[in-house]
C-alpha cells in the first residue's frame, strides 16, 4: 500500500479459536486435523490505536510455517511451564489462500489418553491456536474481507482494520474455554514481540491536516488579536512517525508529502468574527485541494512526490487531473519499451534448461528411445511437483511453504517455460507414434503441401502435342496441351483432452506419453481413412462419372478371382489408357491391393513356385507387390485391384498444411480443466486426381 507510514509496536502473542475437522479423529493414529484459521476479523484492543478489526492473511507468502511443520507442540490450555503440559505434536500444517489447516498426533501417554477419549467423545471440542504478528497493515472496507457472523451496523462502527500481512501460528491447545476474540496469553508468561504497523497514508494525513486547520485558524485569529503578522505553520501529518529502526525510504516520507500548506491570502482587516469565517473558508478550500490531489496521485499508483510538487505549486485539481493522465501514458511507454528488451544470453539459457529437462522426462518415460544427456542428468531424479519447484524459482517466484497444488497451479499460471516443457514433450511423442503407425496407402498417393485453405485445382495435363514435320521453308505450327481438373480444400480435425494438477501432484507424467501417443495414431489413421475411404466410396470425379468406371476403361466388367487371366485383363486395361488426346499411355501394374481376407491367396499368387509345364507358369510372379487393407473389408470381402506407381502418373493426392506435415501438438492453462489442456491438431484432405493408374475388379 503506497503512502503509508510506519511504526514498531510491541505486540502480545495473540490467541484465536480454532476448531477440529469433523470426522477426521483417526483412533488408530490418534491423529486429527484442526482448521487453526479462517482469517476471518475479530475485535482487538488497543495495542498501537483504539480498538481494531485484525484480519488474518491466509495467503501463503504472508504465514510463517516453519513452526508448525517443525513439530509445534500440541499444548493443554496454553501452558508450557513443563513437559507434562505438552499432550502431542503437529504433524504437518499448509494454508491455501482461504483457510489453515493442522494435523495433530496425540502423545501415548497415561496422562494424555483420557484427553484424547474425550476428543474422541465429543467432550472437548475446544481448541485455540497462539500466534505472533509481525507486520500488519491497514486496509480500507472495501478491501477487507468483512466479518464473519456480523451483524447490520458493524461495517459503521468506525474502527478501522488491520490486516496481519506476516504472521506465525506458535502452537495449538486444547481449552475448556475458547480464547474470546480480545484474548492473549496469561499475564504472568507474557511475551511481546516487534511488530511493524503500516498505516493508512492518505487516512492518517487528512485526520492530521483537519487537526492542523483547526491550529491554523487559532494561530490566525491570535495574530489578528494581537495586531501581528499572521504566522504560516507547515502541515504536518499526526500520528505518524518514522521509527529509527526502519531505513528511510519512500513511503516512510509520508509527512513531508503534502504536508505543507500555501499561505492563506487572508486579509488581517475587519473583525475577529469575519476573520474566522475567511479563515476558515480559506483552509477548507485549500484541505479540499491537497485532499483531491492526494486521491489522485493514489488511484493512479503514482509517485506521490508528485502530489508534494503539485501542491506546493498551487496547481488546480483539474489540471492535475490532466497531469496524472500524462504520467501514465509516459509509464505505460515505458513499460512497453522495457517488456520488448530481450536478452540474448538469457533467452539462449532458458532453450538450454527446457532441452535438458525434456530430455530427462523423455527418458523416464521411455528409457529405450530416449538417452539420457549430459544436461539432462540434472533433472533426472526430480518428480514432477520438484520440476515446478525448479521453473518456479528459477522465474523468481518463491515455493517456501506452497502446497503442492499450489505449486502445480502457479507452475501452470505463472510460468511460461513449465508449459512450454510438457507441450514439448508430448509433441516428441505424437510425432514418434503418428510416424510409427502402419499406413499402406504409400506407394501409389502422392504427398502435397497447400499453403492456405483456399479450394485446390489440380489440372490433369495431356500429353505434348504430336510432332509434325516441317517442310523446308515451312513454319512451325503451334500446338495447345489438353486438360481437366479436380477440387478440393483442407479439412481440420482436432481433439482436446486434458492433463490435470492431480496427475503432476501425483507425479504421473505417463500422461504427457500415452495421450501424444494415441493421438499420434490417430492422426495417422485419420489419413489412412481419407485415402481408403477414397477407393471404397467410388465417387465421382470432376468429370461427373464414378472413380472406377467402364467409361474410364478401370472396372472389369466381370466379377473374377485373383488369377493369372483376371490379372493379365486388368493389365491389357491398365496398358490400353489414353490420356486427354487419345493418346495411350501405357501404364503396368505394380501393386496387387486385396482386402486382409484375401492376403494369404495374393501372397500365393505372387510367389515364385517352379511350374512343370508351360501352362503353370505365372507371368506375374515376383513382378507384383502385395499391399493388403483392412478397410476395404468393410466394403467387399473379395474385390481386388491394381495400381501404378506413384511416379507414372498422378491418382491420389494427401495434403497438409504448409509447415506442417502431420499432426501439431498445442497447450493451454485449462478452463474446462483444472491444469493443461492438450489440443492435438491436423489440417489434411485427400482426393483422387486422376483414374488411369487404377484398376479395380469385383472379386469373387
Amino acid at each position: 500500500m503506497s503512502g503509508a507510514g510506519k511504526k514498531i509496536f510491541d505486540i502480545p502473542t495473540m490467541l484465536r479459536e480454532a476448531s477440529v475437522v469433523p470426522s477426521s479423529f483417526d483412533e488408530k493414529s490418534r491423529t486429527a486435523e484442526v482448521i487453526f484459521s479462517t482469517g476471518s476479523r475479530v475485535l482487538r484492543g488497543g495495542f498501537f490505536t483504539e480498538p481494531y478489526w485484525e484480519e488474518l492473511s491466509m495467503e501463503v507468502k504472508s504465514v510463517r510455517m516453519d513452526r508448525l511443520n517443525g513439530g509445534a507442540p500440541l499444548l493443554n490450555n496454553h501452558n508450557a511451564d513443563s513437559l507434562a503440559d505438552v499432550i502431542g505434536v503437529i504433524e504437518s500444517a499448509t494454508v491455501d489462500g482461504i483457510r489453515g489447516i493442522a494435523r495433530i498426533r496425540f502423545s501415548e501417554r497415561e496422562d494424555v489418553r483420557p484427553i484424547v477419549k474425550d476428543v474422541q467423545d465429543g467432550i472437548i471440542r475446544n481448541i485455540s491456536v497462539g500466534y505472533q504478528v509481525f507486520e500488519y497493515e491497514e486496509v480500507s472496507k472495501k478491501e477487507s474481507s468483512g466479518i464473519v457472523g456480523s451483524k447490520d451496523g458493524d461495517e459503521e462502527d468506525g474502527y478501522r482494520t488491520f490486516r496481519a500481512v506476516d504472521w506465525e501460528p506458535m502452537e495449538i491447545s486444547l481449552v475448556g474455554i475458547p480464547a474470546d476474540a480480545g484474548a492473549q496469553v496469561r499475564q504472568e508468561a507474557l511475551k511481546t514481540n516487534k511488530c511493524r504497523v503500516k498505516f493508512n497514508g492518505i487516512g492518517l494525513e487528512i485526520e492530521g491536516m483537519k487537526a492542523k486547520k483547526n491550529r491554523q485558524i487559532e494561530a490566525q485569529l491570535k495574530s489578528v488579536s494581537e495586531e501581528a503578522p499572521i504566522a504560516t505553520e507547515t502541515l504536518e501529518t499526526e500520528g505518524v512517525t518514522t521509527e529509527a529502526e526502519l531505513p528511510e525510504t519512500d513511503e516512510t516520507k509520508t509527512e513531508a508529502i503534502a504536508t505543507e500548506t500555501a499561505e492563506a491570502a487572508i486579509e488581517t482587516t475587519g473583525t475577529a468574527e469575519e476573520f474566522q469565517a475567511k479563515a476558515e473558508m480559506n483552509a477548507d478550500a485549500e484541505l479540499k485541494r491537497v485532499i483531491e490531489i492526494l486521491k489522485v496521485v493514489e488511484d493512479s499508483k503514482l509517485d506521490r512526490s508528485l502530489a508534494k510538487e503539485w501542491v506546493e505549486a498551487k496547481i488546480s485539481i483539474d489540471r492535475v487531473r490532466d497531469l496524472a493522465i500524462d504520467e501514465l501514458k509516459k509509464r505505460d511507454q515505458e513499460v512497453h519499451t522495457r517488456n520488448v528488451k530481450v536478452t540474448l544470453g538469457d533467452s539462449m539459457q532458458t532453450e538450454k534448461r527446457i532441452s535438458a529437462a525434456e530430455n530427462a522426462i523423455c527418458h523416464r518415460l521411455d528409457s529405450t528411445r530416449f538417452k539420457l544427456s549430459d544436461d539432462g542428468m540434472n533433472f533426472r531424479n526430480m518428480s514432477a511437483i520438484e520440476l515446478c519447484k525448479d521453473f518456479l524459482e528459477v522465474g523468481g517466484i518463491s515455493t517456501r511453504n506452497m502446497p503442492k497444488m499450489e505449486i502445480a497451479k502457479r507452475a501452470l499460471h505463472d510460468s511460461a517455460d513449465f508449459p512450454l516443457l510438457l507441450a514439448n514433450v508430448a509433441n516428441k511423442f505424437l510425432k514418434d507414434a503418428y510416424q510409427a503407425a502402419p499406413q499402406t496407402f504409400m506407394p501409389f498417393t502422392k504427398m502435397v503441401q497447400l499453403a492456405d485453405f483456399k479450394e485446390r485445382k489440380v489440372v490433369q495435363l495431356g500429353n505434348a502435342p504430336a510432332l509434325e514435320k516441317v517442310l523446308e521453308n515451312g513454319e512451325f505450327k503451334r500446338g495447345t496441351i489438353s486438360e481437366a481438373q479436380e477440387k478440393y480444400s483442407l479439412d481440420t480435425y482436432g481433439k482436446v483432452l486434458g492433463m490435470s494438477r492431480q496427475m503432476i501432484v501425483n507425479d504421473d507424467l505417463s500422461s504427457l506419453s500415452r495421450i501424444p501417443a494415441l493421438f499420434g495414431r490417430r492422426a495417422r489413421d485419420l489419413e489412412s481413412n481419407l485415402v481408403w475411404g477414397i477407393i471404397t466410396a467410388n465417387a465421382a470425379m470432376g468429370d461427373g462419372i464414378a472413380l472406377f468406371h467402364a467409361s474410364h476403361g478401370n472396372l472389369s466388367a466381370s466379377s473374377d478371382a485373383i488369377s493369372v487371366a483376371s490379372i493379365g485383363a486388368g493389365r491389357a486395361s491398365m496398358r490400353k489408357q489414353i490420356d486427354l488426346d487419345g493418346e495411350l499411355i501405357n501404364l503396368a501394374p505394380e501393386f496387387l491391393v486385396v482386402p486382409a481376407s484375401k492376403e494369404t491367396l495374393a501372397d500365393q499368387f505372387v510367389s515364385s513356385i517352379t511350374p512343370t509345364q508351360g501352362s503353370e507358369v505365372n507371368p506375374f510372379a515376383n513382378r507384383l507387390k502385395v499391399l493388403s487393407e483392412p478397410r476395404l473389408d468393410a466394403s467387399s470381402l473379395v474385390s481386388w485391384y491394381l495400381f501404378t506407381g506413384v511416379g507414372a502418373v498422378d491418382m491420389v493426392e494427401l495434403a497438409h498444411l504448409q509447415g506442417e506435415s502431420g499432426p501439431v501438438i498445442e497447450t493451454r492453462v485449462g478452463f474446462d480443466v483444472d491444469g493443461m489442456e492438450i489440443k492435438a491438431r491436423m489440417d489434411v484432405a485427400a482426393k483422387a486426381i486422376d483414374w488411369r493408374g487404377m484398376y479395380k475388379n469385383p472379386g469373387a
